[in-house]
């Protein structure tokens, strides 16, 4: 290898747009790789190469349906805040209240909690 075509290829690595497409490659080897060491069906987890093949034959249609999965994932946080939030005021404002309704949120949280905990959840 000459001493031109190791200075471009360190200029190569260097860039600012190799690096996250390498990335992106090394991504697709190890998710593909996972998928096929633990045989995990195509139903829960796709390989990368049908998700490339399914976003070049339906990507208008994932497209088309894309915008109003964001406009509801969109409104239900911001439904969430306005709820959470007022709450959150209510509570802070008024220990009458906080006395009805922070137990509740309380036992909410404790039985989620213990759920998960339960279940495997966050533990394993």
């Amino acid at each position: 290898m000459s001493a031109s075509n190791g200075r471009f290829l360190q200029r190569a690595i260097q860039s600012n747009w190799l690096r996250p497409l390498l990335f992106l490659i090394l991504l697709g080897v190890v998710w593909d790789v996972v998928i096929r060491l633990f045989h995990i069906p195509p139903y829960q987890v796709p390989k990368p190469m049908d998700v490339l093949v399914a976003l070049r034959n339906d990507g208008p249609e994932l497209l088309a349906q894309a915008v109003p999965t964001t406009i509801a994932t969109v409104q239900g946080f911001l439904l969430a805040a306005v709820f959470g939030i007022g709450i959150a005021v209510l509570i802070a404002g008024s220990r009458t209240v906080e006395s009805y309704i922070y137990p509740l949120l309380a036992a909410a949280e404790d039985g989620v909690g213990r759920g998960l905990s339960e279940s495997g959840g966050f533990n394993h």
